[in-house]
């Protein structure tokens, strides 16, 4: 047995608490939320900890989705390696219902980019690129 893996290990299960079927991490968080762990001789996400731990590495070019929304859990059967683009499809700004302006997402006002994954209004842009091009026309005259 590698008893430093093995005092890593200790330490980062004494940093969770379970509530329901979330691991909820009771260490350090970001701004964000996420919880953060030192491994490795550096500070590192503690789900990505835990999913490395439990499951395996995270695959190349994917992330880790929290299934149950709660950015300080660390379950990982709460965890699922996705493309970036699907994780902010799956993200919390993924559920409004209307951009800052108030203009109601259909179908039509929609335009998500498909590598990104960013949400734009078509509204809000159509009239950001009116006001581009009048500005435009005054510096000219």
């Amino acid at each position: 047995m590698n008893t430093v893996k093995d005092s890593t290990l200790a330490r980062f299960k004494s940093r969770v608490k379970i509530v329901n079927d979330c691991w909820l991490w009771q260490g350090r968080l970001d701004r964000s939320g996420y919880g953060e762990f030192d491994w490795s001789g550096k500070t590192n996400k503690a789900h990505i900890y835990s999913f490395r731990t439990f499951v395996c590495d995270v695959p190349k070019g994917k992330e880790l989705d929290h299934l149950c929304r709660n950015r300080n859990c660390v379950n990982p059967e709460h965890l699922e390696p996705v493309s970036h683009a699907e994780n902010m499809r799956r993200g919390q700004w993924a559920r409004q219902t209307a951009c800052q302006n108030g203009h109601k997402y259909t179908q039509e006002t929609l335009y998500i980019n498909k590598t990104s994954g960013q949400r734009t209004c078509r509204i809000c842009r159509a009239e950001y690129n009116r006001q581009y091009r009048l500005r435009q026309k005054e510096k000219m005259v």
